[in-house]
C-alpha cells in the first residue's frame, strides 16, 4: 500500500506533451497525492521505464474526460518499462477512470503498451489494449480492443493543444450519459460545450458532427 496522502492536486484543461524522463512518468509521476484530472491531454512523451503518459506510485488519481495517447514506455529498449500510457505500481492502490480514452501507446518491450498494473474503471473508457493491466470495477460500457482513430497533437482551437477524434471514432458519443453519476465535464479541453450529439464523447475533445455530402449515383 502506498503511504500517507497528504495532499490533492487537480490538473483541468491542461497538455502534458513531448517530455522525456530516464525514470518513470514521462508526461506525469505521481506519488502518494490524490491527483484529479479532467479534460487532459498526455500525448509524445516518453519514459524510460514506467508510465510513458503516467506513472502512479501512491494516492488515488482520479481521471474524468482525459487522453491517453502517443506515449512511450522503456524508451531506452532496455527491456525495463511498462504501461506506455498509464503504469500503476503494485504498491499503489488502484487508478479510477471514466469517460478516459488510453490508446495508440507504446512499451518498446511490448508486454504493456497502454498500461499496466491495476485500474478501476467507472465505466464508458476505451482502453486499445488491455494487455499488461488488471481493470476492475464498471466496465459495461467500456471499448476495448480497437483504434480510437485520433488525430495529431495540434492546435484544434482553444488555449491548449488536443488530438482530435477522427471521423468513424469509436470513442464519439460513446461517453457516460447525461444525468450519470460518473458524467462527463459540461465542456471539453477546449471548452467547447457537451455533448455534440447524443451522447458525449470519450477523451478530452468532442468531436463535431461530421456531415457527409452524398453525390447521385449516374448510370450510363
Amino acid at each position: 500500500m502506498g503511504g500517507l496522502v497528504t495532499e490533492q492536486v487537480t490538473i483541468d484543461n491542461s497538455t502534458l506533451g513531448g517530455n522525456l524522463t530516464d525514470g518513470d512518468g514521462g508526461g506525469l509521476s505521481n506519488f502518494n497525492v490524490h491527483l484529479h484530472l479532467t479534460n487532459d491531454t498526455l500525448s509524445d512523451n516518453q519514459a524510460a521505464r514506467h508510465g510513458g503518459g503516467i506513472a502512479n506510485a501512491g494516492g488515488l488519481p482520479r481521471l474524468n474526460n482525459v487522453t491517453i495517447a502517443g506515449n512511450t514506455a522503456d524508451s531506452d529498449h532496455n527491456g525495463n518499462g511498462d504501461g506506455g500510457g498509464l503504469y500503476n505500481d503494485p504498491s499503489a492502490r488502484t487508478v479510477f477512470f471514466y469517460n478516459t480514452l488510453i490508446a495508440g501507446n507504446v512499451d518498446t518491450s511490448g508486454q504493456a503498451p497502454d498500461c499496466a498494473g491495476e485500474l478501476t474503471s467507472e465505466d464508458h473508457n476505451l482502453i486499445q489494449s488491455t494487455a499488461g493491466c488488471t481493470i476492475t470495477g464498471t466496465t459495461t460500457d467500456n471499448i476495448t480492443g480497437t483504434n480510437a482513430l485520433l488525430g495529431p497533437l495540434q492546435n484544434n482551437g482553444g488555449p491548449t493543444w488536443t488530438r482530435a477524434l477522427l471521423s468513424g471514432s469509436p470513442a464519439i458519443d460513446a461517453g457516460a450519459p447525461p444525468l450519470h453519476l460518473y458524467q462527463c465535464a459540461a465542456a471539453d479541453q477546449r471548452g467547447v460545450a457537451r455533448p455534440i450529439g447524443p451522447y458525449c464523447d470519450i477523451g478530452a475533445y468532442e468531436a463535431p458532427i461530421f456531415k457527409y455530402v452524398y453525390l447521385p449515383v449516374i448510370l450510363r
